[in-house]
């Protein structure tokens, strides 16, 4: 046996000296006493078996909370649907990039047969409150026509058999490529029918999350706030007047009242309550003296804000839109505040784009597949979300008329800027100027 070089032996030394030094850091734990232990100390997790923590059940569990508690929590489903409202709006579009008038015309069929726009919303409420979304492409039954979308319940995508985690079948080397997606009740769907978009996790995690996970404790624990403010506020109200008599009995005390309700357990008499705004006359012997349960909790009022501040540092809201209360913000202020909550709002609606994208290119692919669109056709788009800031329409508009004369801007681009669809309004412009032509013509044709 060849005899080891000097730096084998060295090597050796030292890792027998970092060997003996572990098991020493072990036995002085291990023989640790009571009182230098934490006492939560078995509920330690290690953060190398996060990664895995949610089980398949584990996200059906959640999906069916985050289910009910949107639509039992006033607070859960306000962030939803605030959040639509500024990513998505009222006037959200996507427009081809390709010129050719048969493309807009066969993008524009298939807006309007699946009712684009609501899906866009939906799409969008799905990915917060479920933590995915998947879209199933079907082909029209004429095949000539455009193909048909339609929403696929996260609940159903599970491999009865269990050989794909999550019901998501991908490529053994890569868990981003995806071949096929289960169906609990059987059968599977090819990767290339479905757009899968999923938030709150890494791009290496089958499944999403919902956007209620880490917040839902808080919104709930608000909700039991209230709950108990109002349980409070009925206690300090439980007792509302004493009745004191003196010089008569209460048995004949309560024979002068035709109205009394019954009698207590303790034999004394119950008088119905009086109508607010009531008068009362004093007798004789008989004192009124109104009650309420000493019962104070001033503190408590400011509780309920600081729960909702959990949500709001949670999601990257300001507090004037998790308390849905703005009385005591000012210009100034909420301008402020906005900032951080606009750039959250951009970063979800650069979320969005993508699987937008993905549909339009799908749509694209089946009118050159099946001879609707020329077999070069672009199928890259342009995605306008909802405008988020707009503030002065008036300083916008003369500072886009400026930077087009400068040539700093297209029409196209200002038009964007403020929240227009620039070829529906370059279409009607055409439309009104066509009008006044006519009209003009009319008029002097009138006069002749």
């Amino acid at each position: 046996m060849a005899k080891k070089t000097l730096k084998q032996r060295k090597d050796e030394a030292e890792l027998q000296m970092q060997v003996a030094y572990m098991n020493r850091v072990t036995s002085l734990l291990n023989n640790m006493p009571d009182f230098a232990r934490d006492s939560d100390e078995s509920k330690w997790t290690s953060l190398d078996t996060i990664k895995n923590k949610y089980t398949e059940h584990d996200l059906q569990d959640i999906r069916e909370r985050a289910m009910d508690l949107y639509y039992e929590s006033p607070a859960a489903r306000g962030l939803v649907e605030m959040l639509i409202a500024f990513i998505i709006g009222s006037d959200a579009y996507i427009t081809p990039k390709d010129k050719n008038e048969k493309v807009k015309v066969w993008w524009e069929r298939f807006w309007d047969v699946n009712g684009f726009d609501m899906r866009m919303k939906e799409f969008v409420r799905r990915c917060f409150r479920d933590g995915e979304a998947f879209l199933r492409f079907f082909n029209n039954k004429t095949r000539d026509d455009v193909p048909l979308i339609r929403f696929v319940e996260p609940s159903r995508i599970s491999d009865p058999t269990g050989t794909h985690t999550f019901g998501i079948e991908t490529d053994p080397d890569d868990v981003e490529n995806i071949k096929r997606y289960y169906l609990k009740e059987g059968g599977s769907i090819p990767a290339e029918q479905v757009i899968h978009t999923k938030i709150n996790v890494d791009s290496n995690v089958k499944r999403g999350i919902s956007y209620f996970v880490g917040i839902c404790k808080y919104l709930m624990s608000y909700d039991e706030w209230l709950d108990d403010r109002i349980r409070l506020n009925k206690i300090r109200t439980l007792f509302s007047m004493v009745i004191k008599v003196t010089g008569i009995t209460p048995q004949a005390f309560s024979q002068k009242f035709a109205d009394s309700t019954g009698t207590a357990l303790d034999g004394s008499s119950r008088k119905k309550l009086l109508k607010p705004g009531s008068v009362l006359v004093a007798t004789p012997n008989i004192d009124y003296d109104f009650k309420s349960m000493n019962i104070h909790a001033p503190d408590t009022a400011a509780d309920g804000r600081l729960i909702e501040l959990q949500v709001g540092k949670g999601t990257g809201l300001t507090e004037y839109v998790v308390r849905a209360d703005s009385s005591n913000s000012n210009y100034s202020s909420t301008m402020i505040s906005e900032a951080p909550m606009v750039r959250i709002f951009e970063a979800w609606q650069d979320i969005y784009a993508k699987p937008f994208e993905q549909i339009f290119r799908k749509v694209i692919e089946v009118g050159m597949k099946f001879g609707k669109l020329p077999k070069k056709t672009d199928t890259d788009c342009e995605i306008n979300f909802a405008t988020l800031i707009h503030r002065d329409v008036k300083a916008e508009s003369e500072a886009c008329a400026i930077q087009i004369q400068s040539g700093l801007l297209s029409k196209r681009t200002a038009s964007e800027k403020l929240g227009l669809n620039y070829e529906t309004e370059q279409g009607r412009i055409k439309e009104e100027q066509d009008e006044e032509s006519q009209a003009g013509f009319r008029r002097e044709g009138d006069e002749e």
